[in-house]
């Protein structure tokens, strides 16, 4: 008789696979045994471990490979033959065991009533006895026959927008709603996807998962000309009318479908967007409710928070920290001040930070967030949280960054740079910023028309995120070894200290008139030196105050070179800390909120 293990590593938990461990427990086919736990790294832990021949375990392990679909929160699988099991009792999670597999579609059903080429194809209302997806469809997808699945594909063909009310979706063949603003799409013919993306093995996998999560891509020059968007949303069909309408359009040679997401105050819930930060991914907003353990003193029994639509009450109980997802009609941005500094605390809850004591000390967090003011907050040896940095506030208007500039001393490098190079004076002149005015997206804006990106047309809110992704795209496409070094000098306003965006603005200028014109390389080169920068202000603290764990933590983390480039830069020396059981921005700043020592207004 051999002993086996199998063990499935996840940055968060994930149903399926507490699922799975409950149903070979109860076939009883041998002894076999299954338990869940949290790591050392706060990861979740899925456990099988088996006794029986060798033609039993060989036949287990084919079926744990097949029925083990892979997850975006996998970060590792193992599987070895040990010499007696380690975890002889099965110990899961409190979970009920359910019949069928946590899916609305599995891999049983989905070749039958997803393929045109079954004679099942179609047949959304199909029975699965492994995931049950029948009887999990919304009410409005249960009375559709395959006429009308194929009518709806018919519908897009002839160029007209679908609506699928009850799932908050639009769907098109054209671009919908403003031009400038970032596409998204759901892919119907995975195979021509590298023939218009730029794409990695890790955001393959990604997309490919049974999550079925949305991913913001880098167009390829085919991809930018066919889209017209330097970056795009891209996700897989993640219901079964999904899967038989992407099916039908492929076979119609469609390659994908736009979509377009209305929030509303039903049930249904955005997609889940990732962000890749060190290797790992990461949720930018929840869109499920969930529950971790509570590492440090709450001081709240409750506290919220709201990111555009999406509202958060985080509540704590005795040992642990549960938190709610609802959707609001109105779009809010809350909490309107100590944002950084729940961050900071969400963050820290995926650390035993400090032993034995349960508040937080010899920290820092750098939020950069799209939505509310970035900053860098620490806290020192007696949990005292201070302001260090926020970031510059931008006009959001061209004509303003123009006469601000003006009235610095970089008022001759503007006039050399409007006569030198009259087009990207122009842009910067006609700019309309939307972006929170104290967020590096706002400071990338003004560099990316400084740097010679033409200023697209468009609503402003769609000329900024749409000038901020080809700002990043082009830092992206960098390929030299080393780059410029740009100047993001400290000021001080007031007690507060910020960064003298005039002089930034200024030295990319003056690359400009010395004749650097390659907009990778200056892009690249602002995210390399912010990031350098930032390394020489987090290890000020540290000499100072001490940084035992740097959080990052807010929406600008989406970005992958401003990410890579930090931990690179200031990960050198400092553990940094990202919560990969919450998210950038949302969630984790209700949750965030049960340590403030004020309660927010």
């Amino acid at each position: 008789m051999h002993h086996i293990q199998f063990e499935f590593i996840c940055s968060q938990p994930v149903p399926l696979y507490g699922h799975l461990c409950q149903e070979y427990i109860a076939r009883h086919v041998f002894n076999i045994s299954a338990s869940q736990f949290t790591g050392e790294e706060h990861n979740t832990h899925y456990v099988i471990e088996a006794t029986g021949s060798q033609a039993e375990l060989e036949t287990l392990a084919e079926d744990i490979a097949e029925h083990f679909l892979l997850s975006v929160w996998l970060v590792d699988s193992k599987m070895q033959l040990v010499k007696e099991r380690q975890y002889p009792t099965s110990s899961l999670g409190k979970d009920v065991h359910l019949p069928v597999a946590p899916l609305v579609f599995c891999h049983h059903c989905q070749p039958k009533f997803g393929d045109n080429q079954n004679p099942q194809f179609g047949d959304i209302n199909l029975a699965c006895d492994h995931c049950g997806g029948q009887n999990k469809l919304p009410t409005a997808h249960d009375a559709l026959s395959e006429q009308d699945i194929f009518a709806f594909a018919q519908l897009l063909l002839e160029k007209q927008p679908l609506h699928l009310v009850d799932d908050n979706l639009t769907l098109s063949l054209t671009a919908i709603g403003d031009a400038g603003k970032r596409p998204s799409i759901i892919v119907c013919n995975p195979n021509t996807l590298n023939d218009f993306f730029q794409l990695n093995d890790k955001q393959v996998q990604a997309l490919s998962s049974h999550e079925k999560p949305c991913l913001n891509i880098n167009t390829n020059e085919a991809g930018a000309a066919s889209l017209q968007a330097s970056m795009v949303d891209v996700q897989f069909a993640s219901n079964r009318l999904l899967v038989v309408l992407c099916e039908k359009l492929r076979q119609k040679g469609v390659n994908w479908i736009y979509s377009q997401f209305t929030p509303s105050a039903n049930t249904q819930l955005p997609p889940l967007k990732l962000a890749l930060i060190d290797e790992q991914w990461v949720a930018k907003q929840l869109v499920q409710a969930g529950q971790t353990e509570l590492k440090l003193s709450a001081l709240h029994d409750e506290a919220c928070a709201q990111i555009g639509n999406l509202a958060y009450t985080a509540t704590s109980h005795k040992k642990h920290i549960s938190w709610q997802i609802s959707q609001q009609e109105q779009q809010q941005i809350s909490p309107a001040t100590h944002a950084a500094e729940c961050a900071l605390y969400a963050g820290l809850q995926s650390k035993d930070v400090n032993g034995k004591s349960t508040k937080p000390k010899y920290a820092t967090v750098l939020f950069f967030s799209r939505y509310q003011a970035s900053q860098i907050v620490m806290v020192d040896q007696d949990s005292k949280a201070e302001l260090f940095l926020e970031m510059p506030e931008m006009p959001s208007v061209g004509s303003e960054i123009i006469n601000q500039l003006n009235q610095s001393p970089e008022k001759g490098l503007v006039e050399k740079f409007k006569a030198a190079h009259p087009d990207s004076y122009n842009a910067l002149m006609n700019l309309a910023i939307t972006t929170h005015a104290n967020s590096v997206t706002s400071f990338m804006v003004a560099a990316a028309c400084v740097v010679g990106i033409k200023l697209p047309t468009g609503s402003a809110k769609s000329v900024t995120q749409q000038l901020a992704d080809n700002f990043v795209s082009d830092a992206m496409s960098y390929r030299g070894s080393n780059a410029p070094r740009i100047d993001f000098p400290l000021i001080l306003q007031g007690a507060q200290r910020s960064i003298n965006w005039c002089k930034t603005l200024g030295s990319l200028m003056s690359f400009r008139l010395a004749g650097e014109d390659d907009t990778t390389k200056l892009a690249f080169a602002f995210h390399d030196s912010l990031a350098d920068y930032l390394s020489n202000w987090v290890e000020h603290i540290d000499n100072n105050t001490g940084v035992h764990n740097l959080v990052l933590a807010g929406s600008e983390f989406d970005n992958p070179v401003l990410a890579k480039r930090i931990r690179l830069r200031v990960g050198k020396n400092i553990p940094i800390v990202i919560n990969k059981q919450l998210d950038l921005e949302g969630a984790n700043l209700a949750i965030g909120g049960l340590f403030l020592t004020q309660r927010r207004r």
